[in-house]
Order: structure tokens, then C-alpha cells, then sequence
């Protein structure tokens, strides 16, 4: 689930194929989807998912959804537009702009930021976990942790390791993202603020 910013509440029907929208006055209605398995782009209830799952709006009230089915991730606007931004049917997952990038599985967990960037907890079939984010122009990059290995391990970008498919939790607060790692038992942070690395003076000699 996830609310705009004027608190109503969107939840995803993973049977159903369907977005809904839960508005403040009490009336529930389809946002999206026509509750035909597929994966087509257009307006309202003529277009079609493939088990929807996370949910993530950002400061314009976009809606991002993970579509599970089709492995790709579909935004909303408030007109009720569906265009498929990221993602293609894949069994491995790569970094890239667009649909030339590739998930395997998002579990319960985006979020956007101020910027229009979303964060994506993605877990993948060999059991690597890895946190990535999509740029506001689709541009998805791998923050921490690993395609292919999974387990427990602090550590800069690549060096992270999280338990594979754990993740039930992620969200953006202060410059930082605090995440869930189910499995580990553990919640845990990303900061984009790195330490400075000591440096060993130059061995120079000056004659």
C-alpha cells in the first residue's frame, strides 16, 4: 500500500490484477486495471497487470508499481495513465536506463524520496539481495549488496551483503534509507555521506 498527498490510500490486488484507490471520503474504486492477466499500457480499467504488487507515490502523486508478472515497473499519474518505465522479462537482473534494465522480484518494499528518485528492495533466483534506486529519468542503479550473494555483511555498495528476500520495509528520512532485512532480524541504513578514507603520505624524496 501507499498514500498520496492527500492521504488517500492505493493497495494493489495481487489476484485481482488491480490498482484500487481508497479516497478519504470512504469510496472505494479501481484506480487502474482491468482484472485481465497482461500488460498493457493506456488509461484506467483498459489497461492490464500481472500480479501487482508494491506500491510506491511520489511527491507528485505518481504511483509506482511493481508488476510482478511481467517484471517490470509500471507509474500512474493522477489521470490515471499507465506506462511501463523500467524493466523487461529477464532471469537475471542488470543495472541500465529504461526497460534495458532487469529485475527478478521486488518484495513489499519502495519508496520515493523528495527528488522523484524510488528505492527498490530486489532480491533475485540465485538468492542475492540488492538495494536499488530508479532515477526520476528511469536510470537504475544498484546501491548495495550483491546479484548473487546473500547473508549479512556492513560494508560499502557491493561489500553489503542482506539476507535474500528479506526485505519487508524500506523508507527514505534524512538523506538516508532505513530498511527492514527480515531474516537478519536487523534494521538496517544506507547513508550517502561516506567516510573519508585515510590516505598514507606520498614517499617522496626531494633533492
Amino acid at each position: 500500500m501507499c498514500t498520496d498527498s492527500g492521504n488517500n490510500v492505493y493497495f494493489s490486488d495481487l489476484g485481482g490484477n488491480r490498482i484500487y484507490r481508497y479516497r478519504t471520503n470512504g469510496i472505494l474504486e479501481v484506480f487502474a486495471g482491468s482484472g485481465n492477466s497482461g500488460s498493457v499500457d493506456g488509461n484506467g480499467v483498459f489497461t492490464s497487470f500481472t500480479s501487482p504488487s508494491a506500491l510506491a507515490a511520489d511527491t507528485a502523486d505518481n504511483i509506482y508499481v511493481w508488476d510482478s508478472g511481467n517484471q517490470v515497473i509500471r507509474r500512474i499519474n493522477q489521470s490515471r495513465d499507465v506506462v511501463t518505465i523500467a524493466g523487461h522479462q529477464s532471469s537475471s537482473p542488470s543495472d541500465g536506463v529504461g526497460t534495458n534494465a532487469s529485475f527478478n522480484y521486488i518484495v513489499s518494499a519502495m519508496c520515493a524520496d523528495g527528488l522523484g528518485n524510488i528505492y527498490l528492495a530486489c532480491f533475485s533466483s540465485s538468492g542475492g539481495e540488492s538495494i536499488r534506486k530508479m532515477s526520476a529519468t528511469t536510470n537504475v542503479t544498484t546501491l548495495a549488496g550483491s546479484f548473487t550473494q546473500g547473508g549479512y555483511a556492513n560494508g560499502a555498495g557491493s561489500l553489503a551483503r542482506f539476507n535474500g528476500g528479506g526485505d519487508e520495509g524500506i523508507f527514505f528520512s534524512q538523506g538516508m534509507i532505513f530498511l527492514a532485512d527480515a531474516f537478519n532480524h536487523r534494521i538496517r541504513t544506507i547513508a550517502f555521506n561516506p567516510s573519508p578514507q585515510p590516505v598514507a603520505d606520498a614517499d617522496l624524496n626531494l633533492s
